[in-house]
């Protein structure tokens, strides 16, 4: 096995839409989902309720590497409130939008 060091991933705040809080995920994996980075929270408002978890990408590891220098992480995320579309870059430059209306609990 290959061994390397990698940077820590970039610190994001939560972002508040209205009574909704989207939350990056990073360096914990939230119901069995096996990945580090690529995913999101929506909590409601006080982050006592978690209301959806959303996988913006999926990392695809190679079992010869180690599976942390093959972490993508969330880099930025945007609202756009006019249109309800989220945002979001990750450290390969690589830009996703994610439509909000459907999303049944948000």
């Amino acid at each position: 096995m290959l061994y390397a060091k990698t940077a820590a991933p970039p610190e994001i705040a939560p972002l508040y839409i209205g009574t909704y809080d989207i939350n990056i995920v990073v360096n914990h994996w939230p119901d069995n989902i096996e990945q580090n980075g690529g995913v999101i929270e929506i909590w409601n408002g006080d982050f006592s309720i978690k209301l959806s978890d959303i996988i913006v990408y999926r990392t695809e590891y190679k079992e010869e590497l180690e599976k942390d220098v093959q972490d993508v992480f969330i880099c930025s995320i945007e609202y756009d409130s006019s249109t309800n579309i989220l945002r979001v870059e990750n450290e390969l430059g690589r830009v996703y939008f994610i439509d909000l209306a459907t999303i049944a609990s948000a």
